[in-house]
């Protein structure tokens, strides 16, 4: 197996009362032989959706590289379920099986994308 170390860091002294800080790590396993792409660049479309789902379970990486416009991170239905504003990113897991899909809101978005399969 291949291993990918996510880590989450927030911190903050300004949000409470009490200073914020979350550090969390996790090793996830990856398969090396399933399905993967390296972080690339996408048209993410307003009327053609592109796919982020697959047969198994994976890791999906997408950052919105656009300046305006929104993406939406919806599943079959569609139900959206995240919406990734300008400059923003998201790192989930999704279902296998499960059509799990992006879509630009007012115009064609150029977008990071990776994802990776998991065991």
């Amino acid at each position: 197996m291949a291993t990918i170390k996510a880590q989450l860091k927030l911190t903050s002294s300004t949000v409470g009362s009490d200073k914020l800080s979350v550090i969390l790590s996790k090793d996830i396993a990856v398969d090396p032989g399933g399905a993967w792409t390296g972080i690339g660049r996408a048209t993410v479309d307003l009327v053609t959706a592109t796919s982020l789902s697959g047969t198994v379970r994976r890791l999906v990486y997408l950052k919105n590289l656009d300046s305006t416009n929104f993406i939406k991170i919806q599943t079959a239905g569609p139900i959206v379920t995240q919406q990734i504003e300008p400059g923003e990113f998201v790192l989930f897991f999704a279902n296998g099986g499960v059509t799990t899909e992006a879509l630009s809101d007012t115009a064609p978005c150029i977008a990071e994308i990776a994802f990776w399969d998991l065991p």
